[in-house]
């Protein structure tokens, strides 16, 4: 079965789940099982553990509505400390779970810095962006409700097959690069940046919208940088988390 969703439905559910932000949250800084999903007691920069705020039998369903909505992924499976020569899965959030809540990155800015630079150090995303690809990484990493609407499905298929992610097929993530209009960038801009890495590179280019959003980075770099876990030790990815480089970022203007 394939249910039909939008980025704007599926940010709000995750926002409006304590449970499930929490889950991401987590599995954003390592791959885990449920069991260290239940059992450990206390998460850095998380008030309310796991296991406090809903029952074990809630944990398991979250996590399989999770699965289901491509927003957690297997990246390994490891001996189960219940089942006698059984195995449990290892689970991780996916740079989609980033990608459709600013909440989550601005929750967990080091995880989400760490899954940027993994996604933009692909090749396909650097011949994809060419000599912008540093320049929009600075963007997205500044401004994640920015990200939120500059991201496109790379994948090949037909009907629309490409924009399915788990059991859900997503009506408004675009097939092609769309620029996501100059309304949806002044919109995003408008929020605190939350990651300015530096200066911007050199090559910009002279158009004038590209001059004025390096201005502007420029003067962010002195703002606060966010908050939520930045000194927290973030583990390197797999591999599936990039969902197979099935998204793309898009030059932003």
């Amino acid at each position: 079965m394939c249910y039909v969703t939008s980025i704007g439905a599926m940010r709000r559910a995750i926002a409006r789940s304590g449970l499930r932000l929490n889950i991401l949250r987590i599995c954003a800084r390592r791959a885990c099982t449920i069991n260290d999903l239940i059992h450990a007691p206390d998460y850095p920069g998380i008030r309310t553990s796991i296991f406090s705020l809903q029952s074990e039998i809630n944990v398991s369903i979250e996590l399989g509505e999770c699965k289901a909505r491509a927003l957690l992924v297997r990246v390994g499976r490891v001996p189960d400390p219940i089942v006698p020569a059984g195995h449990t899965e290892l689970l991780r959030t996916s740079i989609l779970a980033f990608l459709l809540s600013p909440e989550l990155c601005r929750a967990e800015p080091a995880a989400y810095e760490h899954y940027l630079r993994a996604w933009f150090s692909y090749p396909r995303v650097k011949d994809t962006l060419g000599a912008d690809w540093a320049y929009t990484l600075s963007l997205f990493m500044a401004f994640p409700e920015l990200a939120n609407r500059a991201f496109y499905c790379g994948a090949a298929g037909g009907n629309g097959e490409q924009r399915r992610f788990g059991r859900y097929l997503f009506r408004d993530i675009p097939a092609a690069p769309r620029p996501p209009g100059l309304w949806r960038l002044v919109t995003a801009l408008r929020r605190e940046p939350l990651i300015v890495p530096g200066p911007p590179p050199a090559r910009m280019g002279n158009r004038w919208f590209r001059r004025g959003l390096i201005r502007l980075l420029l003067r962010c770099r002195a703002r606060p940088k966010g908050s939520g876990g930045g000194d927290i030790p973030i583990q390197d990815l797999a591999g599936p988390e990039l969902l197979e480089m099935r998204l793309l970022p898009l030059r932003p203007w």
